[in-house]
């Protein structure tokens, strides 16, 4: 409007004028709203492991012994608190600490040295140091880029049986709980909601590193091969934010 609707139409048009100009300079020089502060959030999900190539040897023996296994589309969920730095050129940037857990099931498998019969998953609980930067893009929509690194505990509950075996036999492949250094790269929009409310959307690969299990037989609890394999996640996921 070109004065505010409580001013008289008729009247000082001098004075109108010099109001609506003085207005309108306060408004150009004023700082924008700042969106720092603390936050919480809280996503879930659906997890993919990328199949799994162990490669090691038999204790006993030195053979080698290989394990090759697939993945059913598991779940991911977690939380973090986080603080946002605003203000800055190319949007806001945010630092978090994240604890996050994932697990997909076994779908099949096969061995080095003779076909067996799969079964039981794969988890893994993280805590991550994030940053992140939401870009400023003037939409209501925000596309945002993070990093984030820190500590996960790995750990292989698959159980692989050979024909014959009985229920409670073979060889669990995974040993005890392996802590690992992590990273994870992320990809994602925000959309603020009414209030101090945000919802999120982003998707991330998540990666320990340098992961080692252990073969051991169910029956007697013996290690009975070593072997350095992998561990990769694609977490695709939903949550909400609140900005305190």
């Amino acid at each position: 409007m070109p004065w505010p609707f409580w001013l008289p139409i008729s009247g000082d048009s001098t004075m109108r004028i010099l109001f609506v100009t003085v207005a309108a300079v306060l408004s150009a020089v004023a700082p924008a709203h700042a969106d720092n502060g603390w936050y919480v959030s809280a996503f879930g999900g659906g997890a993919t492991q990328l199949d799994q190539s162990s490669r090691g040897v038999d204790i006993a023996t030195d053979a080698v012994r290989n394990v090759d296994v697939s993945f059913k589309t598991g779940f991911a969920l977690g939380g973090s608190v986080g603080y946002i730095f605003d203000g800055l050129l190319l949007g806001r940037v945010r630092t978090e600490i994240e604890y996050a857990y994932r697990q997909a099931s076994v779908r099949r498998g096969r061995t080095s040295e003779t076909d067996a019969q799969f079964s039981s998953d794969n988890s893994s609980g993280s805590v991550m140091a994030n940053v992140l930067l939401d870009l400023n893009t003037g939409l209501l929509v925000k596309p945002y880029l993070g990093v984030g690194v820190g500590v996960a505990g790995i750990e292989s509950d698959t159980v692989y049986r050979t024909a014959g075996q009985p229920e409670d036999g073979g060889v669990q492949f995974g040993g005890d709980t392996d802590f690992r250094f992590a990273f994870q790269l992320i990809g994602g929009v925000s959309v603020p909601l009414p209030g101090p409310f945000e919802v999120f959307s982003d998707v991330r690969y998540y990666r320990p590193t340098n992961v080692a299990f252990e073969g051991v037989d169910r029956l007697t609890g013996d290690i009975v091969s070593r072997a350095n394999s992998e561990f990769e996640v694609i977490q695709y996921q939903a949550g909400v934010r609140y900005k305190f």
